[in-house]
């Protein structure tokens, strides 16, 4: 009897065996599994002691300590036949094979663990703050009791200020409306006698100061107006949607940080989920700044890579067979004329 190996044929390498049923483990879990630490360690206790001449062995010794339950197998055979015949495959083609291999009764299962893992990933995810002004946002002035700013618009100028012909200049930018409006009021309170306790109500007319950011496969991609009370859903329509490229589960919300000692958080929008069934507990509320990124298909990331490749070499040997056929030369001096 020949000495034993850790996978026959597409087996990890020597020494990784633990590790790669760390990871095998950890793509278990995100395939809705009960793979916990207790369980890791009894697999590599498992096989370590018992060892395996063949995969057969090597799979009945996995379930025997992962699967506790008959309508987990398809699952765990789906993913032990992906993650050891190349382990990282599986983490990209996961989303897409995972919700054909589930029964009803793993879904009913399945339910309140997504409400966890939703609210785990939007916490720590902050309320807007109220939105100040900036260059070159613009407003307006409502003070019926004073006709020379009433419905007065101004925009916020490069230096932050705006101006009044009876009241003169203000600093505005890095004010709320409210603040603006308090300015106004001991301004206007110096030249007239209004009542009331808010007689000035200033009112953003156009938001052009602030941006976030829509890429991937959507129709427009690009900066859009941040209004502050833009939604991941709102943002998408307003891209003019996700294209037939693009992979609607694993939309990306970023929210880059100002701080290097503060990780960006990012977290996914499933757009598909949320426009059959209407699960909007992760369409929150953006921020400044905030990147939305719809990734591709894993197939159509292959064809763009491939298309990537092959356009240039395509280009290269439709040019050298113009020059190389019979005519070839007048036909390429011809393409504008008007022989051809």
């Amino acid at each position: 009897m020949g000495p034993r190996t850790a996978i026959p044929e597409h087996g990890p390498e020597d020494g990784r065996l633990a590790a790669n049923i760390l990871h095998f483990a950890r793509a278990l879990r995100a395939a809705g599994l009960p793979a916990g630490p207790g369980r890791v360690v009894d697999a590599v206790n498992a096989v370590a002691v018992g060892g395996f001449e063949r995969r057969s062995d090597f799979y009945h010794t996995l379930a025997a300590c992962f699967l506790s339950r008959p309508e987990q197998r398809a699952v765990f055979d789906q993913c032990f036949h992906m993650f050891w015949r190349n382990p990282q495959i599986l983490e990209k083609m996961l989303s897409l094979m995972l919700p054909e291999l589930r029964t009803p009764a793993f879904e009913r299962d399945k339910k309140a663990g997504e409400a966890r893992a939703a609210e785990a990933l939007t916490a720590g995810i902050e309320a807007p703050a109220p939105r100040r002004e900036e260059p070159p946002d613009e407003i307006e002035v409502h003070c019926s009791t004073v006709p020379e700013i009433d419905l007065q618009t101004q925009q916020i100028r490069p230096d932050g200020k705006i101006s009044f012909e009876a009241i003169g200049e203000i600093d505005a930018a890095g004010k709320t409306p409210a603040q603006v409006a308090n300015i106004l009021r001991g301004k206007v309170l110096e030249l007239y006698q209004i009542e009331g306790n808010n007689p000035i109500d200033v009112r953003v007319v156009a938001f052009r100061s602030k941006r976030y950011f829509v890429f991937g496969q959507v129709a427009r991609p690009g900066a859009q107006v941040y209004s502050g009370r833009d939604t991941v859903l709102s943002a998408l329509a307003l891209a003019g949607g996700p294209t037939i490229l693009a992979w609607e589960q694993r939309i990306q919300i970023i929210r880059p940080s100002h701080d290097e000692n503060v990780k960006a958080k990012i977290f996914e929008f499933n757009f598909d989920r949320m426009a059959a069934h209407g699960e909007g507990s992760k369409n929150v509320l953006l921020q400044e700044g905030d990147i939305i990124y719809v990734p591709p298909t894993i197939m159509a990331a292959v064809a763009m890579k491939i298309e990537e490749f092959i356009r240039p070499i395509a280009r290269a040997f439709s040019g050298y067979y113009i020059t190389t056929q019979p005519g070839g030369a007048a036909i390429a001096a011809g393409r504008g004329g008007t022989g051809f």
